[in-house]
């Protein structure tokens, strides 16, 4: 079992035609999964209350109420902070012409505007389907705290739905997924990490 010695791979990460093998990368998969967590589970965080369970229902209900009454993707989402609702989304991809517009990325913009604030410490996302890998990343940008969800990738797969192929996509190596990851080589890598280096010089806000 790797532990956090473990070496995933002896080339430098500084030679921009490496690329870990299929291999190499579950290696690296099943050593980030035994590392451990900066944030140690609390179990109570974990378990299901009334109040999430109702929260989650009303998701569930959006999401009806979106195939049933709107005819649109039944996905949908609930932002809540402090045990009130702030938030709330439905997938509008095809009505607003918007790959990125799923429930779960409707709901943080909804719930950001209303608080006015783009980071959600201390809230929760109620989602009516487990988050995409977009849908979960977003999570983790706002600063959510819980994320308890109704069915599950492999459920939604069922159906036709993409989810867990692109979690799958995400496992492999770069080199391996159906959209190539080209990382530029000097001049053009050392031009873009110039400006990055400027913005922390230039600004009074933390980096997030």
């Amino acid at each position: 079992m790797p532990n956090a010695s473990t070496k995933v791979r002896d080339t430098p990460a500084q030679d921009p035609a490496y690329r870990p093998t299929a291999g190499q990368c579950a290696c690296a998969v099943k050593l980030i999964l035994t590392l451990p967590s900066r944030h140690p589970p609390d179990r109570a965080r974990l378990m299901l209350t009334d109040a999430d369970k109702g929260f989650l229902l009303r998701a569930i209900d959006l999401s009806r109420s979106a195939l049933e009454v709107r005819g649109t993707v039944p996905f949908a989402a609930v932002v809540v902070l402090d045990g009130e609702e702030i938030g709330r989304g439905t997938n509008r991809v095809v009505e607003l012409l918007d790959p990125s517009a799923h429930a779960e990325i409707m709901a943080l913009r909804d719930a950001a505007k209303k608080v006015r604030k783009y980071l959600l410490p201390g809230s929760v996302l109620y989602s009516s389907c487990e988050p995409c890998p977009m849908c979960l990343a977003a999570c983790y940008w706002a600063r959510v705290s819980r994320i308890v969800f109704g069915a599950s990738s492999s459920q939604a797969a069922e159906h036709g739905f993409q989810d867990l192929d692109f979690y799958r996509e995400l496992a492999v190596a770069p080199g391996q997924r159906s959209i190539p990851e080209i990382s530029a080589s000097y001049p053009l890598r050392a031009e873009a990490a110039a400006v990055l280096k400027r913005w922390p010089l230039s600004k009074p806000l933390s980096v997030v």
